[in-house]
């Protein structure tokens, strides 16, 4: 893997500091993407699409072939050598489907917004399992909006959720002057800042644009279930204050 290189390591954290995302081309190997979308799919078949296609939630704990890759320890290294933490938790995984012609735009918003944590710190790993460009719904960002600091969450549920409305917006007028679209291949990854500005537009294409995303968090973060709504405070029901761990937040430290 060209993350394996330590002037690429040393190349790529400083990107991801700076600018608040980074594209680490060839992460995975063309096996290793064939054996996940065979994996995904059969997840996929099982769920319908919704309008930003389809999202599902915790899928390493159903997927042999995500599993696999997470025990083995290759996405919380590439987080690892990334984001220069001393250890990583994952926290969750999703499955992404921008399915063709059925998916409308995912609007700009910051990933910890949906987070019930107390703390940003951490990354998501993207990875490709199609090719994505701009007709199928590759990812924009904002460079250096991860700087500007928490905004206020943007409603994905049609008023569903709740908004903290003491937060500033993210500022539209500058998404569209600065905003800039990161085309990757099939088994390159995106790593970005939780609290980097980034969106992804609909797949107009008659292509596939299927991704894995994983979120890796620092050990000292905790549970703050009146951050934001998500699955696991209804799975779990975790206590406010307490730290995310067991055998569903597998841990990786550094070597």
């Amino acid at each position: 893997m060209s993350i394996s290189s330590r002037p690429v390591v040393e190349s790529g954290s400083r990107t991801l500091a700076e600018r608040g995302f980074v594209h680490v081309p060839g992460v995975l190997s063309p096996e290793q993407v064939a054996a996940l979308r065979a994996d995904l799919d059969g997840i996929a078949a099982s769920a319908p699409p919704g309008p930003y296609g389809l999202i599902v939630h915790d899928v390493w704990s159903r997927a042999p072939v995500c599993r696999a890759l997470i025990e083995e320890g290759m996405p919380a290294r590439v987080a690892l050598e990334l984001t220069c933490e001393p250890s990583l938790l994952l926290f969750q995984d999703l499955l992404i489907d921008k399915v063709p012609g059925a998916s409308t735009t995912l609007h700009w918003h910051q990933d910890y917004a949906y987070w019930p944590l107390d703390s940003s710190r951490g990354v998501t790993l993207w990875f490709a399992l199609d090719d994505a460009d701009e007709d199928n719904g590759c990812l924009r960002y904002v460079p250096r909006s991860h700087h500007l600091g928490e905004r206020r969450a943007t409603d994905f549920s049609g008023g569903a959720m709740s908004i903290d409305e003491a937060l500033p917006a993210i500022d539209e007028a500058r998404c569209a002057r600065d905003g800039v679209s990161m085309p990757v291949r099939a088994g390159d990854a995106l790593a970005h800042d939780p609290l980097v500005w980034h969106m992804s537009p609909a797949n107009r294409s008659n292509r596939p644009r299927r991704a894995w995303s994983l979120t890796f968090i620092v050990p000292a973060a905790r549970w703050d279930p009146g951050h934001a709504a998500h699955p696991f405070l209804h799975i779990l029901q975790p206590t406010a204050g307490a730290p995310p761990r067991g055998e569903r937040f597998p841990r990786i430290d550094a070597e």
